[in-house]
């Protein structure tokens, strides 16, 4: 599974900085696909995202404290290091009413580096753990999370080849399904540190449909609303193939990892097929590979890829301000083209 690059004749540094210099704050109308992110989002494999879900679901359990969750988070580890990117374990202390004795996590962190704004980072994250009805030995989890877990990995096979304006962080979040310990611990990291986290996207549970019904939730609060409109755009610019709604803060979606972003003050949106309790297998141990649907699976994972793109290229979230120019913008120092 060692990616495969692809030679262009413009950099991507060059690509990201013509974004940051053409994409004016406030510009009324969608902005026309460009080629780059088109090939991108052209690269996505269903075959890729069949076989991570598969291999993931195929461990037992990924239950946190079990060594099936530790093979997994080592499995994800190694695959994003084969991309060429920094990876790092982000080790975490938990407790809670499954698991009243203090365990150790730990998230997988990849970051690729901006080359214009390094410090505004983009976090892509989905949480590796599982949960069913008996959690300890059987808890395949391939709707909730080995489907957004595979995604994630895909996006980042894909965008690891290129450079963009923004760092982007993949984030692979262990313990949410004990109460989202580990985004807490790396939400509360980032704000810590002080850092600039433009947006966080939270795949989860992202590829069952119920009865054909293939509409993604794109779940925010206030403060994610312009990120949440710039994923609804990209997805129908780039042609992903998905019907998206738009949602606010929905009781459903405010138990999984963009919600410690929320807490936070990040913006964050909740990635997620419309109505996730409409799946039967949800934490049971039915939720495996032969329930899901790929096709929508790979739509998702298209108008992902597209938003992330998007936004890491540079390119500002839609607002309601028609009074900002291109002046108001710094203009970033722009590399010469790459051959």
């Amino acid at each position: 599974m060692a990616p495969r690059g692809i030679g262009f004749r413009v950099g991507i540094a060059a690509f990201t900085c013509v974004l940051l210099l053409v994409s004016p704050r406030g510009q009324s109308g969608t902005p026309q696909p460009d080629a780059a992110v088109e090939a991108m989002v052209s690269q996505v494999s269903t075959d890729r995202l069949v076989e991570t879900t598969t291999a993931l679901a195929g461990i037992p359990t990924r239950f946190s404290p079990t060594s099936g969750c530790a093979t997994a988070g080592a499995a994800i580890y190694s695959f994003l290091s084969r991309l060429g990117i920094a990876v790092e374990y982000e080790s975490f202390r938990y407790n809670s009413a499954r698991v009243p004795v203090a365990t150790a996590g730990r998230n997988v962190v990849a970051s690729l580096p901006g080359t214009a704004v390094p410090e505004r980072v983009l976090v892509l994250g989905a949480h590796y753990d599982s949960f069913s009805n008996n959690q300890f030995k059987v808890a395949p989890g391939a709707d909730d999370n080995a489907s957004g877990v595979a995604a994630l990995l895909e996006i980042a096979r894909i965008l690891s080849r290129r450079r963009f304006a923004l760092t982007i962080r993949f984030v692979a979040f262990d313990a949410e399904e004990l109460g989202t310990f580990g985004s807490e611990h790396a939400a509360g990291l980032a704000k810590r540190r002080l850092e600039t986290i433009a947006a966080m996207l939270n795949l989860d549970m992202i590829g069952y449909s119920a009865g054909g019904n293939r509409t993604l939730a794109i779940v925010h609060d206030r403060n994610s609303r312009p990120i949440a409109r710039l994923f609804v755009q990209a997805a129908s610019r780039y042609r992903a193939g998905v019907e998206t709604v738009e949602r606010m803060n929905v009781k459903w979606a405010r138990s999984s990892d963009h919600a410690s972003f929320w807490a936070a003050g990040y913006p964050a949106l909740s990635i997620i097929e419309n109505n996730p309790d409409n799946n039967p297998h949800y934490h049971h141990t039915s939720d495996t590979p032969d329930t899901l649907d790929f096709a929508f699976l790979t739509a998702v994972t298209r108008a992902t890829l597209a938003a992330a793109a998007t936004l890491a290229g540079g390119e500002q979230a839609p607002t309601d301000d028609r009074t900002a120019s291109l002046r108001d913008r710094p203009r970033p120092e722009c590399p010469r083209a790459s051959r």
